[in-house]
């Protein structure tokens, strides 16, 4: 059986702690539309990352605005 792993990503603007909220609500925002549209819940991880893994630098709003993202990853079997 298949798992599925999301992960919440902000850019840098704002207060970690608030970044990492912001990720974690984006992250269960998809989880919980998987699990409305039938996947069970158990198969569905959902994190939140903040700021701790851009895609690019915080240096532009183009930049920014690519590490602004939700990752979704097949796992497991």
């Amino acid at each position: 059986m298949l798992n599925i792993s999301i992960a919440g990503h902000t850019d840098n603007v704002g207060e970690k702690f608030g970044l990492i909220k912001l990720s974690e609500e984006r992250a269960k925002t998809i989880k919980n539309y998987l699990i409305e549209g039938g996947i069970a819940a158990f198969r569905v991880t959902a994190l939140g990352y903040g700021d701790s893994k851009p895609l690019a630098p915080n240096d532009t709003e183009e930049n920014k605005s690519k590490n602004r993202r939700v990752e979704i990853r097949i796992v497991g079997r």
